[in-house]
């Protein structure tokens, strides 16, 4: 029973949880979606300004990758994004809770603005107010820009392919030339993805030739251990020999001396030293 009712515990707190991260999820994206105006890259402003600095769910790099999928994938920047942010919190679910609060806002603005679609557009009171909404749209487009120009990782690569894309889309616009902005995405990947593979190609060379180098060195070593090995070998050899050479002469200069001590000179020479002390005593005692 204790089981049971830890784990019904366990789960019901999961669930509040759940329920809680989605509705914090629900009201951040129906907030973004209701008060932002310009399309979805002045949202790209607040969603960093909200998932970035303030709740911290992104980091700047996974961010920079997110606005980059956004634009590169079907489908409007900001639905993209919310979508991705909806799945990296809460998966499916909060995918789906993310996309539908994104555009809730606008389909009910839309929804109530068709209703009187003419009144509306012919009021001077709006059109004003469209006008000022422009600007303020202008600005959050231009300040996400500077905001993520900022936080670009300083490389030749980044500055040199910056500069060659704002230069491009100026002359594009001073001579009002068709250029789509998919092109520009597709020209900045395929640059991107040749100098990756010719650093990657190159560290992979460097890889190679340095594990060359190690093996060399290994050889090396193993060569002159086994030069010291045999060098060391016949010294000991040497050694063992010149033991020998010492022992036996040893042993021969042993067979001369007792060959010399009992030589019959030796003998006879004892005997007769022994006949004349005989002799001395014997006259000694006639005297």
């Amino acid at each position: 029973m204790k089981k049971t009712q830890s784990n019904n515990s366990d789960l019901g707190a999961k669930f509040k949880r759940k329920c809680k991260s989605l509705l914090i999820l629900f009201w951040t994206m129906f907030k973004i979606g209701l008060f932002t105006f310009g399309g979805g890259y002045a949202m790209i402003h607040l969603l960093e300004n909200e998932f970035v600095a303030k709740k911290k769910w992104l980091d700047n790099d996974e961010f920079f990758d997110l606005v980059t999928i956004a634009e590169s994938t079907p489908g409007p920047v900001a639905i993209n994004c919310s979508t991705y942010i909806g799945y990296k919190t809460e998966k499916i679910l909060g995918s789906f809770v993310a996309t539908t609060a994104m555009c809730l806002p606008s389909f009910i603005i839309i929804f109530v603005i068709s209703l009187f679609f003419n009144a509306f557009l012919e009021n001077t009171y709006v059109a004003a107010a469209f006008k000022g909404i422009q600007v303020c749209a202008v600005f959050l487009i231009l300040c996400a820009g500077i905001k993520m120009a900022k936080k670009l990782k300083k490389s030749i690569f980044n500055l040199l392919l910056f500069i060659a894309t704002f230069a491009a889309m100026i002359l594009v616009s001073i001579f009002n030339a068709k250029f789509s902005s998919i092109f520009y995405i597709l020209i900045s990947g395929a640059i991107g993805l040749f100098i990756y593979s010719v650093g990657y190609f190159k560290d992979k060379m460097k890889l190679k030739k340095a594990s060359a180098n190690n093996s060399e060195i290994a050889l090396d070593e193993n060569s002159n251990s086994t030069c010291i090995n045999t060098d060391e070998q016949a010294n000991a050899s040497a050694n063992i020999e010149t033991t020998e050479i010492n022992a036996e002469q040893v042993c021969d200069n042993n067979e001369i001396k007792n060959e010399n001590s009992v030589s019959p000179e030796n003998v006879t020479l004892n005997e007769s030293d022994c006949s004349d002390l005989s002799d001395n005593d014997n006259k000694g005692g006639a005297k």
